[in-house]
């Protein structure tokens, strides 16, 4: 299988991407231009999160992913599992999915949606290290 087109979804976990102490204030530019990366190739991106939908549309709006994302799922839009749901709102197979989440806040949930490759990442700084 061609290594490009194994993964046809990203899945963040929004931990990863923005500093839960002020996830106001998390705008990067890096993070817009690994979203835009992603799409460039054809990737289809989701953010999960557990926080309720209201405060996450603004954190999108605010670090300026909104039109880099195909989808967002939040705990309150859903009954069952975030990333199970997100690969489905993606229509992508779990295990054609790449989810990025924060070290040890979602790293079950991670593990229970048994996608193709899961990264921990220590917080925003290293998602943008990682896949850039």
């Amino acid at each position: 299988m061609d290594q490009e087109k194994f993964f046809e979804a990203a899945i963040f976990g929004l931990g990863a991407l923005v500093n839960m102490t002020d996830p106001e204030s998390s705008r990067d530019d890096r993070k817009v231009a690994l979203f835009q990366s992603l799409r460039q190739r054809g990737v289809k991106i989701a953010v999960c999160s557990t926080l309720d939908s209201e405060r996450t549309n603004r954190i999108i709006d605010r670090i300026g992913l909104r039109s880099l994302v195909d989808t967002i799922v939040c705990q309150d839009d859903v009954e069952s599992d975030l990333y199970v749901t997100a690969s489905r709102c993606l229509l992508v197979d779990m295990e054609k999915c790449v989810i990025i989440e924060w070290i040890g806040i979602g790293e079950g949930a991670v593990r229970v949606a048994r996608p193709g490759l899961i990264v921990m990442v220590d917080g925003p700084e290293d998602v943008t290290e990682f896949l850039l």
